[in-house]
């Protein structure tokens, strides 16, 4: 598998996030997924450059990140073999990385969901939430499940529905499910584009 498989599997989650949006806990299964493997893309790319490159650092190296950039800088220092010049593409997708990894935490929701993968993953962070349920709690009314509120317009805009599956990102509070993982997976996903245009 490589980054863009990656990138399919992760489309595949949010489908099925999409199919069951009003589903809990199912949606909440699917995001979980979803996560995992978006966050993974970047992974994936970087695999794929340490075989590109010829790399050679094994499966069960530790911290593959850390010993990436060591071979990419002594890469950097070393004559091409074919060529004689210094061979610097790793060196120089070292530190394109670096720069997309700031781009992507630089986002609100690439930080929010990249930073907090492990949490989300493993302690259960990011509470997913029938939004009408919660705003339908907080004020001591029942409402069916899956009914979305609508917000009345006094100003001439036309009535609007508050999204119905949230998930709470402490940057943004109540946030739509869907389009969090959309701009989560267009980041990825430019990132992986980027580093074929780059880097064939």
């Amino acid at each position: 598998m490589n980054a863009d498989d990656k990138i399919i599997e992760a489309e595949f989650f949010l489908q099925k996030i999409i199919e069951n949006y009003n589903e809990f806990p199912f949606v909440e299964y699917y995001f979980h997924a979803f996560v995992t493997s978006t966050r993974s893309i970047a992974d994936y790319l970087l695999e794929d450059y340490n075989v590109k490159y010829d790399l050679k650092i094994p499966d069960d190296e530790r911290n593959f990140r850390k010993k990436f950039k060591e071979k990419a800088y002594t890469l950097g220092d070393a004559k091409c073999p074919q060529c004689g010049f210094l061979d610097e593409r790793a060196l120089e997708f070292d530190k394109w990385y670096d720069r997309q990894i700031t781009k992507i935490t630089s986002d609100n929701i690439g930080s929010e969901l990249w930073n907090k993968r492990n949490f989300i993953i493993h302690r259960g962070g990011g509470q997913i939430e029938d939004f009408s349920q919660k705003i339908a709690r907080d004020m001591g009314i029942d409402i069916p499940k899956g009914v979305a509120i609508q917000i009345q317009s006094h100003d001439g805009e036309p009535n609007r529905s508050l999204p119905t599956t949230t998930i709470y990102l402490e940057s943004m509070a109540y946030v739509d499910l869907k389009e969090v993982c959309e701009k989560f997976l267009s980041l990825m996903k430019e990132m992986v584009l980027e580093a074929h245009r780059q880097f064939l």
